[in-house]
Formats: structure tokens, C-alpha cells, sequence
């Protein structure tokens, strides 16, 4: 009791201050959607059915946000006191766990009900589970593994440098046939995932089409070569194409690597939504011939996009840093949320906003590079290697998709953090064997972890 109530006190402590900022559970226009979806038990592929069937569930318990903050949150701060006991004892491992709990760009996404959110709980605690020595503990990590996996399209791509650098089934397997496992293990969870969001979707929403197709349309106009309308004309004929007048400086006008969403809303939007088959394999046939005949011009485009998801361009403005609060009535009315923040709440929000806004904090490129520095240092621990590398590979999964939003860099901000302060106290440990200091008394488990062993 004496070792392990220090450290229950101090997580405690921590998630009521969370609490005290976040409750009930903000909710943004996505989240709005996922909770309509889920009250309807019908369930379209714009976001991953997953997240609204889970909210299907958690609703009929409690009612609106609150049971899914608790989900993410709780499984979250599980997760992260697991991977800091991987290093140190429990009382400091508490304590680091609330210091990233609630730093500033890791708790302002957190106290949203977003998928994002949704999938680092789930991952981080899973990845610290499938580490461990039991196999029901395993199994279990799995089964978070999947849940995580399910809730973004580009999840997997968390999970598979992930199990290739840490994973093994049996604590004796080394080489290519241990990544061999790993690999087809991962393959069969994504197989899975994806399947099944695929079963549960009562209506497709052909998302690339107008999500991707339109934008890297765009991009490649943008840096390519300049085309007469006739030749556009002739390119996107079948597309929902509205201007018919100088096209390309219009396509230009509109372009931002940000988001596509200009492209297709608003007085001067170039498409309207494809909305049948036709407009779609027209949209799909144009994205084909401009992106074959322009390369170095999507490169570039995608290369923006890439720069704006990093937030690389110090002169602009982050895209949604953080959201503290609920949509409009609109969005919200016929879901009867209401919910009118408190002094503390806003204060808080304040705050965050001012660091997001005026420090490099929330700046995802910050995260991105020091990953990077960190990859040749954490190369005998093959615990942090594989979380770092999780981050990367997600981050760069961005890049022929595109997204904006700083919440897309949670898992990333994440990682680091906690590779980071991993693999400072192992390295520290070694310093002071080096030296011949004694360190502290470890446990058999506090042992294998200490030394980076699954």
C-alpha cells in the first residue's frame, strides 16, 4: 500500500483536474455526426461506422459525451501509466503520466469525443498490454489493438511498424521470422478492421471522390502547366464542374493545401458534390490523366499539403488547434446537448488557446523532428523504437490524403512524449552503471521492462 497509493493519489488527482476542464465532453460538428448516426442506428462511411456503434452502445448507459470521454480518457491514462512503468517506479511513473496527461497539446484534443482521440486511448494502453509477458494480457492488448485500429481509415498504419519492431510471440524469437509473424499478425487485424466497417455501413458517402479526387485535381492545376478551357473542358467533362470560364485561375483562386472543402461549398466553388456514378468515374478519370501527365506537379501539391499538416509555415495560422465547447444549435439541437462552460473551463480554454496560437507547442513539424532525432538513440530499445516509428508512419499516411487539423498530430505529439521520456530514464539508468552507482531495487517485471524487453 505504502508503494502504490502515491501513485493512485497522483493519477487521481490528474484526471479530476482533466475532469474539472473537459466534462461532460466537447463535441465538434464530427462529433455531432457520430452521435446522430448513433441514435439512428444507421451508419454512413464518412468516419468509420465503428466510432457510432460504439457510441450506439455507450449511449444507452450515459447519456451524450460523457461516456465516451470517459472511454478515451480513462483507457488513455491507463495506457500511459503502463508505458511509464516501463521505466520508472510507480510514484514517478504517476506523475510523468499526468504531466502528459495534461500537457497542453495533448489534453486540448483529448477532453474532445473525436475518433482521434477514440484511437490513441485504445492503441497506447493496447501496445503497452501486447508487450506483456501473459498471454491473456496479450490478447487483451490485441482486442485494443483492433477497437484503435477501427476508428480512423489510416490506423493501421499505427500498429504495423509498431508490432514489426516489438512484437514477438515468444521471447526467444529474433529475426525475419519474428517480423515475418508480426507482419502477417498485423495484416489479418486490418483485414479484419476494414471488413467490418464495412459490413456495418448502411450508406456509402464516396468520400474520395469528393474529398481527394477534387483537391488533388486542384493541386495539379495549381503547379501545372496553364491549360485553355477547351482542354479542361474536354479533361472534366462528366464532372460536376461549375465554372466554364477561365477554369484553371478559378481552380487557383480556390486551392489551399489545407482542405478541399472551398473547392466544393460556397458562391464560388469550382464542383459541386458528385453525387452519381457518372460524376464519380468522371472525377476519377480526370484525377487519372492530370495526375499521369502532370507527376511533378502533384508532387508539389502533396508536398504543400504535407507542410500544412506538419504546420511547417510559421506565418500560418494552425488549423483548428483545439475546439472547447459544442457545434451550433443547429448541429446539436435535435440531439438535446446542452452545456454552458464554467469560469474554470473557460479560463482554461483561454490558455490553451494563447499557447496554440502564440508558442510552437501545438506545432506538429516540432513533434515530427524530434521523433526523428530520437530514432538512432532509441535503436537498442525496441519498446521506444516501434513507438516512435508508430508515430512517423502515421504522420506521413497523411501526406497522399491530406488533412489539416491539428488533432491529425495527436498520435504523433503523443509518442514522442512518451518515447521520449522512456528512453531518458533508460539511458540515465546506463549513465549511472557507467559510473557505478547502484540504481534502484526493480522487481522481475521492472526488471525486463527497464531493459526495453517485451
Amino acid at each position: 500500500m505504502r508503494r502504490w497509493l502515491p501513485a493512485v493519489v497522483i493519477l487521481a488527482a490528474g484526471y479530476v483536474v482533466f475532469m474539472a476542464y473537459a466534462y461532460p465532453g466537447y463535441m465538434s460538428i464530427d462529433s455531432a455526426q457520430h452521435l446522430t448516426e448513433a441514435r439512428a442506428n444507421h451508419y454512413t462511411d464518412w468516419h468509420p461506422p465503428t466510432v457510432s456503434l460504439l457510441w450506439h452502445f455507450v449511449d444507452h448507459v450515459i447519456k451524450g459525451p460523457l461516456g465516451m470521454l470517459l472511454l478515451q480518457s480513462l483507457a488513455f491514462l491507463a495506457g500511459l501509466y503502463c508505458w511509464m512503468r516501463r521505466a520508472y517506479q510507480p510514484t514517478a511513473a504517476a506523475a510523468l503520466s499526468v504531466f502528459v496527461f495534461l500537457f497542453p497539446p495533448v489534453v486540448a484534443p483529448m477532453a474532445v469525443v473525436w475518433k482521434d482521440c477514440q484511437m490513441a486511448g485504445y492503441l497506447l494502453l493496447g501496445m503497452s498490454l501486447v508487450l506483456a509477458e501473459r498471454r491473456r494480457t496479450r490478447f487483451a492488448g490485441f482486442f485494443l489493438l483492433l477497437v484503435g485500429m477501427a476508428m480512423r481509415d489510416n490506423s493501421p498504419a499505427t500498429t504495423l511498424p509498431f508490432l514489426a519492431f516489438a512484437f514477438a510471440w515468444r521471447p526467444r524469437s529474433k529475426g525475419w521470422g519474428r517480423v515475418a509473424a508480426a507482419v502477417a499478425i498485423w495484416g489479418v487485424m486490418a483485414f479484419s478492421t476494414i471488413e467490418f466497417n464495412k459490413q456495418m455501413t448502411d450508406q456509402r458517402t464516396y468520400s474520395w471522390y469528393t474529398a481527394v479526387a477534387s483537391h488533388d485535381i486542384a493541386g495539379v492545376l495549381k503547379y501545372s502547366r496553364r491549360y485553355s478551357d477547351a482542354e479542361l473542358e474536354q479533361l472534366l467533362e462528366g464532372t460536376p464542374l461549375v465554372v466554364h470560364a477561365h477554369i484553371q485561375w478559378a481552380v487557383r483562386s480556390r486551392y489551399s493545401p489545407i482542405s478541399w472543402w472551398s473547392l466544393l461549398n460556397g458562391d464560388g466553388r469550382i464542383f459541386n458534390w458528385p453525387d452519381t456514378e457518372a460524376q464519380r468515374a468522371a472525377m476519377a478519370r480526370a484525377w487519372k490523366q492530370l495526375t499521369r501527365d502532370n507527376k511533378y506537379a502533384y508532387l508539389v501539391h502533396r508536398y504543400h499539403v504535407f507542410r500544412e499538416v506538419l504546420g511547417l509555415f510559421d506565418d500560418h495560422p494552425l488549423t483548428s488547434p483545439m475546439w472547447h465547447g459544442i457545434p451550433a444549435p443547429d448541429y446539436v439541437g435535435p440531439l438535446h446537448i446542452q452545456h454552458e462552460q464554467t469560469s474554470f473551463q473557460i479560463k482554461v480554454g483561454d490558455a490553451l488557446m494563447w499557447i496554440a496560437t502564440e508558442t510552437y507547442l501545438f506545432r506538429p513539424h516540432v513533434y515530427f523532428f524530434l521523433a526523428l532525432l530520437l530514432l538512432p538513440l532509441a535503436w537498442r530499445n525496441r519498446d521506444v523504437l516501434a513507438l516512435l516509428a508508430s508515430g512517423i508512419v502515421y504522420e506521413c499516411s497523411f501526406a497522399p490524403f491530406g488533412g489539416g487539423d491539428v488533432r491529425y498530430s495527436h498520435w504523433l505529439t503523443i509518442t514522442v512524449l512518451v518515447a521520449g521520456l522512456v528512453l531518458f530514464r533508460r539511458r540515465y539508468q546506463r549513465i549511472e552503471l557507467a559510473a557505478g552507482e547502484q540504481p534502484p531495487a526493480l522487481d522481475g517485471a521492472d526488471e525486463a521492462r527497464a531493459a526495453g524487453r517485451p
